[in-house]
């Protein structure tokens, strides 16, 4: 039994539907999309494999006379929810158009049943027509159904990302004065934030972000620790850094680590890009101290429980322990170390 054909006046082409259009001797199958734009093998028709960039012509013998001298037309264009049955899968739509392919009307397009991972894109599917004379072209006819395929802007977008200019993490301390104790030590703070740069890849506008994920802390006396989230600070159940006994000044380092994403549509969604990038911090000196408890009798007013007078003249301080009038946080990094051992400190 012959199939039914209908055929449909269109402003953009003619459209024929036929359920189906034509029944090949084997079944038809898309080529390899990744690799360039492939014809289909599909029983009687035409078989051709070319790329869609490679300009060359094929066999035509057969077809009118000049056929043989044209190239065959390739083209993109999705299938249109209106040439499918209810429920009908867009793949199995068989269709052809004399002229041009319609834009799809109210209706939108169909769905493509095709879910593409990061990194790709859905592509619409594939439509070839045949010289059939040196003057005219046969119609369109869909060789292949939507595809996935790597997007080239990917591939520089990550290329962007491991370039990007990363400013190093900034951080405060807490206290923030120049100086702790070693019992009580200090909260190192981070600010945590993404940085993200905004650049043009082949006409696309892509944005970059770099987020922070690892803050390794370091000193000059060999102390080392590692967050993985940023301290809160003293308003937080977090413990502060401590240290070893002993009055000495060290250098505080930062290094942080960095992982990549970025954004094909001004931010709505983001797609990471591998490998990490690092920077590190301008290094901060931090006088240490290392109290030592004494045992008085005295206030502050100079009055003894034991009524004896107190003592005259400068007593010890935390920060100016040793009594002579120099809190020795003050003292310029270069010359702490001459300093704490010429009062017996260093």
């Amino acid at each position: 039994m012959s199939p039914v054909v209908v055929a449909l006046g269109l402003a953009a082409g003619s459209l024929l539907i036929s359920q189906p259009l034509a029944r090949a001797s084997a079944p038809c199958n898309d080529g390899d999309a990744s690799s360039g734009l492939f014809a289909m093998t599909c029983g009687d028709r035409l078989e051709a494999e070319l790329r869609e960039d490679s300009g060359q012509t094929v066999d035509q013998s057969g077809f009118g006379e000049g056929a043989e001298h044209r190239e065959v037309r390739w083209e993109r264009a999705p299938i249109c929810a209106a040439w499918t049955m209810s429920g009908e899968y867009a793949a199995g739509v068989s269709v052809e158009f004399h002229g041009t392919i319609p834009v799809c009307g109210g209706a939108g397009e169909a769905t493509p049943g095709v879910e593409c991972t990061d990194g790709q894109v859905l592509q619409d599917p594939l439509w070839r027509s045949d010289p059939v004379s040196d003057t005219a072209y046969g119609p369109w006819r869909r060789v292949s159904n939507y595809t996935c395929t790597t997007d080239p802007i990917h591939a520089l977008a990550i290329e962007a990302w491991q370039s990007m200019t990363i400013a190093p993490e900034g951080y405060v301390l807490q206290p923030d004065n120049g100086w702790a104790t070693t019992h009580q030590g200090f909260y190192a703070i981070p600010n945590g934030e993404p940085q993200t740069a905004t650049v043009t890849l082949a006409g696309t506008t892509v944005t970059l972000r770099a987020t922070p994920t690892t803050w390794h802390w370091s000193s000059t006396d060999g102390d080392e620790y590692v967050h993985t989230t940023p301290s809160g600070g003293y308003e937080s159940d977090d413990d502060p850094i401590t240290f070893m006994p002993g009055e000495r000044r060290i250098g505080w380092n930062l290094t942080t680590t960095w992982e990549g994403a970025y954004s094909l549509n001004g931010g709505d969604t983001w797609i990471d890009a591998p490998g990490t990038a690092t920077t590190t911090s301008e290094q901060r000196s931090v006088h240490l101290y290392s109290p030592t408890p004494r045992l008085v009798d005295c206030d502050l007013g100079g009055n003894c429980a034991s009524g004896q007078k107190a003592p005259t003249g400068a007593v010890p301080t935390l920060t100016d322990p040793d009594a002579d009038g120099t809190d020795n946080y003050t003292v310029p990094d270069d010359d702490i170390n001459t300093y704490l051992d010429k009062v017996g400190r260093g």
